[in-house]
């Protein structure tokens, strides 16, 4: 975290502790996973440190920034403001503290819902956000997810969006959604879905 701007240390700083605790152990899994997949775990570690930086932003300060940076929120994000955080985030470190580098910024836009192009440092921060060890204990069935990210990162997302998939069909909402978002995907993490499955099941079909 040293060699993050005085000004994005401070605003880690001030989340809350439940907070900084899951990003002090996502840190902990993108480097391993990094380590894992030959991976740069100094890039790893910094998307890590950077990608839930709004995530304690009030929905109401979520929609205002999307009206400052230009930002077309589509209709489900604009119901559950806290899909914007990633994306937000990532106009707020490039456009204030001069975030250049595309990866880290396409990491920290698409850790929540994904993205059906994304691949290599993107990919690593998607999966290691959603197999930190408070996340598995809250959901235990995800340490199928964790397992297969040891050897494929696709696979890996795909399983998670599959879970929950199941569980919004169910009507059981991941910690921290309104019951609003029961039901379905929202549309990008479909996208997502839809994406890893053609592309895990082309992968299939070579071997």
């Amino acid at each position: 975290m040293d060699d993050l701007p005085p000004g994005i240390r401070e605003r880690l700083r001030a989340l809350p502790a439940g907070l900084r605790g899951h990003i002090e152990r996502v840190v902990v899994e993108a480097r391993r996973l990094a380590a894992v997949h030959r991976m740069d775990a100094e890039q790893a570690e910094r998307a890590a440190w950077l990608h839930d930086l709004l995530r304690a932003t009030p929905g109401d300060e979520l929609l205002a920034l999307t009206e400052r940076y230009g930002y077309q929120a589509n209709e489900v994000q604009r119901r559950l403001p806290m899909l914007l955080h990633g994306p937000l985030a990532a106009e707020l470190l490039r456009r204030e503290y001069g975030e250049r580098d595309p990866d880290v910024l396409d990491a920290v836009r698409w850790h929540t819902s994904g993205d059906p192009a994304m691949d290599g440092l993107p990919l690593l921060l998607f999966v290691a956000d959603k197999v930190e060890p408070e996340k598995l204990r809250l959901h235990p069935g995800q340490d199928e997810v964790r397992e297969l990210a040891n050897r494929d990162l696709r696979a890996a997302a795909l399983r998670y969006l599959e879970l929950l998939e199941a569980r919004l069909a169910a009507g059981l909402p991941p910690r921290g959604r309104g019951r609003q978002a029961a039901g379905a995907l929202d549309p990008h993490a479909e996208a997502t879905r839809a994406a890893l499955e053609a592309a895990v099941r082309q992968r299939g079909r070579r071997t």
